[in-house]
This record gives structure tokens, sequence and C-alpha cells, in this order.
């Protein structure tokens, strides 16, 4: 990757500055990375031929390599599963809680569809979803269900790779954080694909991270402020195996930064109420210390309700967002 005198001084916020696949022997061969900026239900690199597996994670959703190849060959993450996130879209303030939460459910039908504001469920999703499902000629489940999730990664394995790209070229095409997993869902209760695999990662749709150590503790997480030369260094760093020193010169560029715009975030500013904040920040999720902050810990200290007879994914089985191996 080069030595530090060689690394470029500045790079575009949303500028990748790397591009890592891991290619060791055994299982963790098969795990391959694709990014892109496209938005929407199918995967990079759909109807290109077979393909043993795709992922897809957005440009500035940060993985480390190591610790997703170290669960595979583990057996804490399937290769024969498809993977998706746990939780990660952030909840719309009410007169009961003006703070960052995140969103907790998953899939839900029927009733508990038609009532639920804990989401925003923009862009006509409900009613398109519900489409779309009817639209698949359904043999098993004949009532609709839509699903709410964050979408920026996700994993497909072979066997489902071409049903799913056939489902997102012809109904399911419309907002990618309901079409994805409502896609995922519908081919699991058709039978034609196993239950996901839910992984917890850190922040949320609307996070920034600033902190090298905070991107340091995690395996995944979103988003990298690649904006940040301190950022792009730490991360290089990382995937170097080289350890980056947080001492008194960072420290102190994370001052200036903080003091820059205004001060150390308090936990209250709404991005929707201001001239985008959240920009400024290393966390924006929840009520919780910056490290702390992964989906399922958000999900854990701001519950959804409990009316609502619908999973949630972070009440159950999940892959921590740990850096392991």
């Amino acid at each position: 990757m080069g030595s530090p005198a060689s690394w470029p001084a500045a790079a575009p916020a949303g500028t990748p500055t790397s591009r890592p696949t891991r290619s060791s022997s055994g299982s963790s061969r098969r795990f391959r990375g694709a990014t892109s900026r496209r938005r929407g239900c199918g995967p990079t690199g759909a109807g290109r031929g077979a393909s043993p597996a795709r992922s897809r994670a957005h440009l500035d959703f940060w993985l480390d390599p190591p610790s997703f190849a170290h669960r595979v060959d583990a057996g804490a993450l399937d290769l024969k599963r498809p993977w998706t996130l746990a939780a990660g879209l952030n909840r719309p303030p009410d007169d009961a809680v003006r703070e960052f939460r995140v969103f907790g459910r998953y899939c839900l039908g029927g009733e508990a569809l038609d009532v639920d504001r804990e989401w925003t469920w923009g862009h006509d999703a409900k009613d398109q979803a519900r489409r779309a499902w009817a639209a698949s000629a359904p043999t098993r489940a004949k009532e609709p269900e839509a699903c709410a999730a964050w979408a920026d990664l996700f994993y497909l394995p072979s066997p489902i790779f071409a049903d799913f790209a056939q489902l997102c070229g012809t109904q399911f095409k419309f907002h990618h954080e309901v079409s994805v997993p409502t896609a995922l869902r519908f081919l699991e209760v058709e039978g034609r694909a196993p239950a996901p695999q839910f992984l917890d990662c850190w922040g949320c749709s609307q996070a920034w991270a600033k902190d090298p150590a905070v991107i340091d503790q995690h395996a995944c997480g979103h988003r990298l402020d690649l904006g940040q030369r301190h950022v792009r260094d730490a991360f290089r760093h990382r995937l170097d195996r080289r350890p980056f020193a947080r001492d008194a010169v960072l420290e102190s560029q994370i001052y200036e930064l903080d003091a820059e715009q205004g001060g150390a975030w308090d936990g209250k500013s709404l991005y929707w109420e201001t001239e985008r904040n959240l920009d400024r920040w290393t966390n924006g999720c929840c009520r919780l210390p910056s490290a702390n902050q992964t989906a399922c810990g958000c999900v854990g200290r701001d519950p959804p309700r409990t009316d609502a007879a619908a999973a949630v994914p972070c009440h159950g089985a999940y892959v921590p967002s740990t850096v392991v191996g």
C-alpha cells in the first residue's frame, strides 16, 4: 500500500481510500467485496454471469476484512446464508423524544405495518412493497410484508443471487432500504432462500466517524469521514496492520476540529433542524458514548414499542461489530 510519504495529501469526502478483498486459502476465499454508489435494490454486477457470492457496501462504509474472514473460518458467519444489517435507520423525532434514535424493527405486515410510525416509510414505501410482493406471484405467503433495514451493506450467497437480481430488476425497483430487505424476506418466506444473518455495525444511516479510536474498535461501520486526513491515515494504518498511535498530535487535531465547529457534540443537536450540524460530529445515532453507538446498542438504549408483534433483529442473535482475528 506504500509508505506514508507516498499517500495522497487529500481526497474529497466519499472517495474510497482502498478497496480491500480477502483472498486467503479456505472458505475465506469466497468472501468478495463490491462497492457501489448506485442506489437501489440490485447489487453491483447483477446479471454479469455466475459469481461465487456477492457483497455490496456503500463507499463510506468501512470494513475490516480480517475480522470477517476470521468469523467465516470460525463458523460465526455462514457463507450459505445472506447477511444484512440488524438495524441502522434513524427514527424520526416525536413529541416524547427529540433526540437521535435508531429504528429497530425489520419486517411488518397487516395492521402492524399500517399503524407503524417509528420510521418514516417515505417514497410511498409501504404501498410499493405490498404491490411488489403481490406482483411476484407468491405461493406460500399471501399477505404482503414490508421490511425496512439499513441497506448500506449486505451479502448474497450464489444460490439466491439470480432470484434476488430478478426481483430487483422487475417488481422491487423502489426505495433501496425497503426493497432490499423485502426482497430477501420474500425469498425466505417462499422457501427460496435461508433466513439472513444479522450484523451489528457501528453507527447508523446519519452518523459520521472522525475519531480513529472509534473506527479501530469496530469491524464495520458508517460513515468514514474521508475528507479528514487523520481518518484516512488511521484507516490505511489499520489495513496495513500497523498500529496507529492516539498521541498528543492526533488528540490536538480532534480538539481543534471540534473547536472550529462549535465544540464537542452534545447528543441533542438535530440534523433536520439545523444546517447539517450532524456533519460535524463523530457520533449521531443515540444517547450513548461514541464507541458504544452500534446500531443494536442504540436499539437497546431506545427500544421499539412493545405493542407490535414484529421481529426486532437486535433482540435475537446477531454478529457483533468487534474486531477479531
